[in-house]
Parts: structure tokens; sequence; C-alpha cells
């Protein structure tokens, strides 16, 4: 390149940085003003004066307070979602506050941060605005509310919001599964079933765990346990996925994310054997287990005390293969029609005691019933008790039957156990 060209783009390049820098300045000072614009605008509409409230009652929770709560401010504080660690959906929330203490004082507005912010008289504004939830400023109308509630002692109100959050046994024909979910190489199905989870094992063709949740143990309904036989969730599981890894699994129920782990694998006996193991293989009740080794020899291990109670010598080469008779599997398929038997008759008496209470609640006054239409319908109350128990009958023998098979195989298994 010629010197006086080389001169040239020099000058250019200088010339186009000391454009792009005055660019530069004049972007940061306009923002600069639009920032203290924006900070003017603030500070002068910080100023919210709270409205005198005259209701001739107490303010409402629920009624007065809630709802503005509700459109501006529960959207980022919530159970699910809890910026600064507050939740105000209810009032023992707001009296406990978040990270930055109690956001309400009983009886004192002025000392109450809730109210402070909310008032715009000090910061962090709340709502802040803008922002992408659609929350505005409160009106003086809500603000006097928040204010007077607070004045009043910041009691629980007695509308319905805590009514809808109160809980009840889901009824027991609630059987429908409404979420599933299948683990990494498709081992093991996960079911919600109501407010249950099952696990299936696609293997083997049958369910091998219920998901139970320790702490609904503890809970009440008229005076009895609300999951007498345990439950997963308080409300349907209507969402579930495994981690990619398959030792964990999620549960999505009423405004709750469950998170259950699979127990690791422990070892709970070794044995020693004088060659490699070449095949394995346990009996249907658990208490005999074979061991085929490189040495040609099939050992059979008592699993209470790990002593080798007999040695099958005269294979020419390693054994590759054991199965015993019955096998495992058939216990675990017994032990299933045990279970949905059992499950059968649960449902089988619900139906009979409704249909038993049916005719006895029969009242044709309170059904405008006349003539005729009396004797019809006591007939249809009286064929529908009927048909009931029998079907609580059969669900009985049904259940007497599996439960019969079951205790047979086990009988088999124990005395009559073959390699």
């Amino acid at each position: 390149m010629r010197p006086f060209l080389r001169h040239s783009m020099k000058s250019l390049t200088m010339r186009l940085m000391a454009l792009a820098a005055i660019t530069v300045s004049t972007s940061l000072l306009v923002a600069r003003a639009a920032d203290e614009k924006a900070e003017k605008s603030d500070a002068k509409s910080s100023e919210i004066k709270p409205e005198a409230v005259k209701l001739g009652r107490p303010v409402d929770f629920e009624k007065d307070v809630y709802p503005a709560l509700e459109q501006n401010c529960i959207a980022c504080h919530n159970v699910a979602i809890n910026e600064s660690k507050l939740v105000l959906e209810e009032v023992k929330d707001l009296l406990k506050g978040g990270k930055r203490g109690a956001s309400v004082v009983a009886k004192q507005p002025d000392k109450s941060l809730l109210y402070l912010v909310a008032a715009r008289k000090k910061k962090p504004h709340m709502p802040p605005l803008p922002n992408n939830q659609d929350a505005k400023s409160f009106t003086p109308r809500e603000l006097g509310l928040l204010r007077q509630w607070i004045l009043e002692g910041a009691a629980g109100g007695t509308g319905s919001a805590k009514q809808m959050l109160a809980f009840a046994p889901l009824p027991e024909s609630a059987k429908a599964v409404y979420s599933v979910a299948l683990s990494p190489w498709n081992r093991f199905a996960a079911a919600g079933r109501a407010n249950q989870v099952e696990i299936f094992d696609a293997t083997l063709g049958q369910q091998v765990a219920t998901l139970v949740d320790p702490n609904l143990a503890k809970l009440m309904h008229d005076g009895k346990p609300m999951y007498p036989g345990g439950a997963s969730h308080r409300d349907f599981v209507h969402s579930m996925a495994f981690h990619p890894g398959g030792k964990m699994l999620a549960t999505g129920g009423y405004r709750v994310v469950k998170l259950w782990s699979r127990d690791p694998a422990r070892q709970v006996a070794k044995w020693t054997t004088p060659a490699a193991v070449t095949a394995t293989a346990a009996n249907a009740d658990g208490k005999l287990a074979a061991i085929a080794s490189a040495d040609n020899v099939i050992r059979l291990v008592n699993l209470s005390d790990g002593k080798v109670i007999r040695e099958l010598k005269g294979h020419s080469a390693a054994v590759s293969g054991l199965a015993f008779f019955p096998h495992p599997e058939d216990a675990s398929r017994l032990a299933a029609a045990s279970t949905a038997a059992r499950t059968a008759l649960e449902t089988a008496s619900a139906a009979q005691k409704s249909a038993d209470t049916a005719v006895q609640d029969f009242d044709p006054k309170a059904l405008k019933l006349e003539g005729d239409a009396v004797a019809a319908e006591k007939k249809k109350r009286t064929d529908a008790a009927a048909a009931a128990a029998k079907a609580t009958a059969a669900a009985k023998a049904a259940l007497a039957a599996a439960l019969k098979a079951e205790g047979e195989f086990a009988k088999q298994a124990t005395t009559e156990s073959r390699l």
C-alpha cells in the first residue's frame, strides 16, 4: 500500500472512532436523562393518599383486602413464586413476612412494610411500575382498606378463601388416571390415579409400589384419619416426570410439586465363591438361592445365614442359567390379584352402603311422588340394593379365592421348591 493511502486510512479510522465515542456518550446522556425522568416520575407518583374508610363494619380480609393483593401482588408472592421469600395469600403469611421481616404489624400501618411500599412511601415501591404482570398501583380506596384493616388488628376474615382451600377426602370411586410417565429405558411406569402415585414394572407387567407421603398420615377429617390407607398428594395428581437418570420422580398436585427418590441399592450380605459366578437364582419365598460358578458346581445357599446347604455337581461345563419352580414372578402376580380383589371388595361395599342408604332414606313426599310412581321408585331402589349386595358377596368370594391361591402358592414355594 502506498504511503498516502496508509495515512488516509489511518485518518479515516481515527475519525470513525471519534464518531463512535460521541455516539456512545450521547446515548449514555440520553439514557441518564431518561433514568432521571423516570426517578422524578416515580417520586412524583409515590404519594398515594389513603381514602378514609367507613364501612359500618370491620374490614374483612377476604372480601375487602385480598382482591387488591390478588390483582397486584400475589403473582410474584405466592407459595410457588415467593420473591423475597414473601407470601401474601393468607393472613398468617402476611404477619410472618419475608426476608425483610414482618410485612404487617397489627394496629400499626405506619410500621407495616406492606402498607408503606404499597403507598409508595418506602422503597422498593410495590408493585414496581412498569411490570409484566399487569399489576397497578393501589388505588386510594384499596390503600385505605388496607390501612384500616391493619388498624383494626389485621385479623383473618370470614370470606370464602379459606373455605376454598379446605380439603376433604376424595370419594372411594375416584380411580381415574390423570397422568402417566415412563422412566428412561422404559423399565418403570408411574401413574397418577386420583391422589395416589402407583409404580409399575413394565418388565414384570405388575404394580410394584405405591408412593405414600408420611406427612399426610397425621391429617384428620371429622375425627378420623383423612387418608387411612396413605396418599401421595391431597388432591388429584395432574402431572409427573422422571429424571433422566431414572432415580427420581417429580409429581404435581394442587399447588405443590413433590420429588420422590428411589432407595439406592445396598449390599445386605456377601459370600465368597471358589470360582467366578456364572448364574444365580432365588426361590419364590426368598429363603434359598442357587449360585453356579465356573468350576461347574451349583451351590444352594440359605439366605438367612449364608451357609451352603448343598452342592450340585455333575455338569461338564459352566452353568449359564438357573431358575426355580415355582417362579418368584408367580408370587408377585398372585399378590397383585389379591390386591385387586381387595380393592374390588372395597368398591362394592361402598356401592352397597350407598344403595342401602337410598332405601332407608326413601321419602315419597320429599320427592313429590304419588300413586304408582311411589311403588316404582321403591322397587328401583330395592332392586339396586339387592344387586349391590350380590356384587359385594361376589367380591368377597373373589378375595377369598385369591387369598387362598396366594396361601397355597406360599406353601408350595416352601415345601415343593425345585431348581
